[in-house]
């Protein structure tokens, strides 16, 4: 939106007139609290406009929380800068208005999700605690226990902050195969199919990329969303083995996590936990363990795919304003060319004159266009 001295405009783009219901031809010469029924009439855009830009000539990044009567209650994002034009010899100012809603939202379910992924942590080190001093014959030694609070912990810290999937997983597989000692694998859900991607121990069978079989019990727990600890060979029979070596005795964790914009579960896959051949039980200790370790994944997956649409959000955004100044630029050229060309071939004075205005005019919006490129850092 540009805007003369007086604060009425004088020009908006199609976006903001189809979002806020304005009229492209009504705006023209309005006062910036009156558009669309008043609804820019916003204390704090006063301020802004009446006391920020006369002593510091721009303003970067005030957020602005209010009610629209056509859209709701939203987050704008204003940016202004005032310029003076050469070609009509007067002070504007450019005002750009983004609306960020979404992402603020998405920011504060992350930072939501990173302080319930603590109180998680905390929360399982008190109960392992309480569980140790029940027990009469505690089954993991004390130096064990705080080993595995500070993997807990250490994981929670490293969903806080790390955006990279794999990693992660990698790494939680790393602690339960060096905490528990035993084999561990991840099944990632790929569209109508579980596949096997990650693993920590030895395999006497091809793994890589192995599909989960359909009759497999993994399948029915990953559908149920309940983790299985399997401890008695019976409890599987029926079922159909994925890998050759055909290991009954082992534990499940599906994981999963919440879509924080559609609050709709989503299926991730699967964490499955064994001792291959020995055929050596999860105690119920490790199985506690094992469940936080797939709720942290799982919430880890979650903020690494809201992470990704985000960035891809922006770049489509990016891609989207540097073609519309491409293409902007492309046909004030075309038309500075052909408005120059009259000037100088123009037999009628006054045409040639009002030719030569046009390429000035020209020249101010090429001069406008650079900084608005520097602006918008494209």
């Amino acid at each position: 939106m540009v805007l003369d001295t007086n604060l009425r405009v004088i020009s908006v783009n199609h976006s903001f007139c189809q979002i806020f219901k304005v009229a492209p031809e009504d705006a023209g010469g309005t006062l910036i609290y009156d558009l669309g029924n008043r609804q820019w009439n916003i204390p704090k855009l006063q301020v802004l406009l009446e006391e920020v830009i006369p002593r510091s000539n721009q303003f970067q990044n005030f957020e602005v929380d209010h009610e629209f009567p056509a859209i709701g209650r939203r987050t704008m994002l204003l940016n202004a800068r005032q310029i003076y034009s050469k070609g009509i010899g007067a002070q504007m100012i450019l005002l750009a208005i983004e609306d960020i809603t979404e992402r603020k939202k998405a920011e504060e379910e992350i930072k939501k999700l990173n302080e319930d992924l603590k109180h998680r942590a905390l929360e399982t080190d008190e109960r392992q605690r309480k569980t140790v001093i029940r027990a009469k014959k505690p089954k993991i030694k004390e130096e064990d226990l705080a080993k595995r609070y500070q993997d807990l912990l250490e994981i929670a810290r490293l969903v806080s902050w790390c955006m990279n999937r794999d990693y992660l997983i990698k790494t939680c597989l790393d602690h339960i195969n060096q905490r528990l000692g035993k084999r561990a694998r991840y099944v990632l859900m790929e569209g109508d199919e579980l596949k096997l991607h990650y693993w920590v121990g030895k395999y006497e069978c091809p793994i890589e990329q192995v599909p989960v079989h359909k009759e497999s019990i993994v399948w029915g727990i990953v559908e149920k969303g309940e983790p299985l600890n399997l401890t008695d060979t019976k409890e599987i029979e029926g079922y159909r083995h994925t890998l050759a070596e055909g290991v009954k005795v082992k534990a499940i964790i599906p994981l999963r996590y919440v879509d924080s914009l559609t609050q709709e579960e989503i299926r991730v896959g699967a964490l499955i936990v064994d001792s291959g051949k020995e055929g050596v039980p999860v105690s119920a200790e490790d199985f506690d363990y094992l469940k936080v370790i797939g709720e942290l994944i799982g919430a880890a997956v979650g903020k690494a795919e809201l992470s990704e649409q985000l960035i891809e959000s922006y770049r489509k955004k990016e891609a989207m304003v540097k073609q519309t100044a491409d293409a902007f630029r492309n046909r004030i050229t075309i038309i500075g060319t052909i408005s120059r060309r009259v000037a100088r071939l123009a037999q009628d004075p006054a045409l040639a004159q009002d030719a030569e205005i046009l390429y000035q005019e020209i020249q101010s919006l090429e001069s406008h266009l650079e900084r608005f490129e520097k602006y918008t850092e494209i």
